[in-house]
């Protein structure tokens, strides 16, 4: 269930990521051009962890962190935008709606993959040699 959870994300994330990158042919900003760097990391991240929920669940987690931490990151533009100088970030964000919505994504399918990774242990269904 994590790891089509995981892709499903991903695989919305790139169509955001896509409108960014619109955003940023069309301003051709700094900020804007880093923001859309980073939404294609988001995107990726997303998908790595869907991919590894499975084989890796605890790597999965890491990846699904990451993706939280990224998006929670992109949450606040208003507040890091002028520190980092990446104008017109903020504004680009905005074809990313809900981005606490994402943050709270990833952390919940990071936990997922925790709790499916336990479950695979307790079950004794964890190849030799890696209890």
């Amino acid at each position: 269930m994590t790891a089509v959870l995981g892709i499903g994300a991903g695989v919305q994330a790139v169509d955001r990521v896509r409108e960014i990158m619109e955003l940023d042919a069309m301003l051709g900003t700094e900020g804007t051009f880093q923001v859309s760097r980073a939404a294609i990391w988001l995107a990726v991240l997303f998908c790595v962890g869907g991919v590894l929920a499975m084989p890796a669940p605890k790597l999965a987690a890491v990846a699904f962190l990451a993706a939280a931490a990224l998006a929670a990151f992109f949450a606040v533009a208003s507040w890091w935008e002028s520190k980092l100088e990446w104008w017109g970030a903020e504004y680009a964000l905005t074809a990313w709606n809900d981005l606490w919505v994402w943050a709270g994504v990833g952390l919940g399918l990071a936990v997922l993959a925790l709790v499916g990774g336990w479950y695979r242990i307790g079950l004794g269904r964890e190849p030799r040699g890696t209890q």
